[in-house]
């Protein structure tokens, strides 16, 4: 939550006419609106560098954010907005995402926008705070099945697959463990790309799994309601800018393992609040397997897929054989969580970005 209320500002909803109708190819023209309303004095925008009015902007990773087919001239349109008096503030959500910006301005020339960028996490709901009840000491258990749950729409870039392939080995060695995935598998992922395997082949391999629970996406008031009713959160995904999931699943003092990716070690802490997998990660700091092609590319797939299987594997078999494990990684987790995303600090930070925001116009 990064555009969220404060105590002195509000939000609104202003009409854009919507450009995007004008190219198919690219977002260039999704995120380059043009602003049909004057009511409120500074635009807070989410990736979008407007055409006109003052603004800031809040961006998870690209920036600017002009997928598909876009050319070096898009993408000086984008920075020269940012370098105008027009834009105030350039808010990354991350320590990585930061990073990112600052290798994206350095390689076409727009150094001094590092000048303007900052990192404003947001804010995050504390379902303990918001009517969710906590598990009591009574209910964790210290034996038998341990449950663990994958959420999201694209269950092979999230790792679903590993997941099951992971729970497989452990059954086989006698471990009671138990897997609920929401969502589906995908029929294309940019991560995959030739080397994606068969969503049917897929889905019909978990059907076939009693210990296996599928469900299709659910709205987010049930996400914490399904967090809280597993022990471990997995998200062992193969490219994520952010990935809210495993913050909320800290929050609500549920152990993450992931990958060591991106901006995941910010948010957990290897062997402290979770486990992280190593995988490949260049100067990008994302899985290098997504900038190869080719032979190459399947190679590095086959490869990133035994880490991810072997290191759910590991991860799992240390909480199953010490219980007390995911009580003292989710609490520490929702320590950080509260630390880093604590509505009400948000809220006063993002207070005084707009206060400097409108007393430099003057």
């Amino acid at each position: 939550m990064y555009g969220l209320s404060t105590p002195r500002y509000a939000h609104v909803t202003l009409p854009a006419l919507p450009l995007s109708k004008l190219d198919r190819s690219s977002t260039f023209f999704e995120f380059t609106p043009v602003v049909l309303d004057w009511r409120v004095p500074l635009l807070h925008t989410w990736n979008a560098v407007p055409l006109n009015k003052d603004f800031i902007m809040s961006f998870e990773l690209e920036i600017p954010r002009y997928l598909g087919e876009v050319g070096e001239r898009a993408i000086r349109f984008g920075l020269d907005r940012m370098s105008s008096k027009r834009c105030r503030k350039l808010l990354a959500l991350s320590d990585f995402a930061k990073r990112h910006a600052l290798r994206v301005f350095a390689k076409h020339g727009y150094e001094h926008l590092g000048e303007k960028l900052e990192v404003f996490r947001g804010g995050v709901w504390d379902p303990f705070a918001s009517g969710y009840s906590r598990p009591s000491q009574a209910e964790g258990q210290t034996e038998g099945p341990l449950t663990a749950i994958v959420i999201g729409t694209q269950l092979f870039r999230k790792g679903g697959m590993y997941a099951i392939e992971a729970f497989e080995r452990l059954r086989a060695r006698g471990m009671d463990v138990r897997l609920t995935l929401v969502g589906d598998f995908e029929s294309r992922c940019y991560a995959f790309r030739d080397g994606l395997p068969s969503r049917d082949e897929w889905r019909k391999r978990a059907a076939s799994l009693d210990w296996v629970t599928m469900m299709p996406p659910v709205p987010f008031a049930e996400v914490y309601r399904l967090l809280l009713s597993h022990d471990v959160c997995l998200y062992a995904s193969l490219d994520e800018s952010l990935g809210w999931l495993p913050i909320e699943a800290a929050m609500a003092g549920k152990p993450m393992i992931g990958a060591r990716v991106a901006a995941f070690p910010e948010f957990v802490h290897h062997d402290e609040t979770g486990y992280l997998i190593d995988v490949p990660v260049g100067e990008s700091e994302r899985w290098e397997g997504l900038f190869l092609s080719g032979q190459s590319h399947l190679n590095a797939l086959a490869e990133v897929h035994e880490k991810m299987v072997a290191g759910i594997g590991v991860a799992m078999e240390m909480i199953y054989n010490d219980r007390s494990l995911a009580t003292k990684w989710g609490d520490a987790g929702r320590t950080l969580m509260r630390q880093m995303y604590d509505m009400q600090a948000a809220g006063l930070a993002l207070e005084q970005i707009y206060d400097e925001a409108l007393n430099s116009r003057q």
